[in-house]
């Protein structure tokens, strides 16, 4: 009975662990976000959440920014009721050196693609 106790006990600290690292990561990364720029939306996917499976769908924004030539899509953890709940525009925290490390109000944003602006 004790060693179950032990291994629960264990089990919990390692979770607790984990999670602390995780979140003292988000805040170094955050931290490191000290360029703005404004981002457009470019569109709303539609997702289903694990938390929410079965029960709803949910749209998230993809907003592009431009840093030095380069095109990024971030889609920003911000689930919204339909595809248009979102502002055209928002204020993109950026990483001056990994652009692609960004968040908006908050959010960690996701970058789901980088691409070259084409000049004409």
């Amino acid at each position: 009975m004790n060693d179950i106790r032990i291994l629960v006990i264990a089990v919990w600290f390692v979770i607790v662990v984990i999670w602390f690292i995780g979140f003292i990561r988000k805040l170094q990364e955050k931290k490191g976000c000290t360029e703005l720029t404004t981002g457009k939306l470019a569109y709303s996917d539609q997702k289903i959440p694990k938390m929410y499976r079965g029960t709803r769908a949910c749209w998230i924004p993809v907003y592009e920014y431009e840093v030095e030539g380069s095109v990024y899509m971030a889609e920003i953890a911000k689930a919204g009721t339909n595809k248009n709940a979102f502002a055209t525009e928002a204020d993109v925290h950026y990483n001056p050196f990994d652009p692609g490390i960004c968040f908006i109000e908050g959010l960690k944003g996701k970058v789901i693609s980088k691409y070259e602006k084409e000049e004409g």
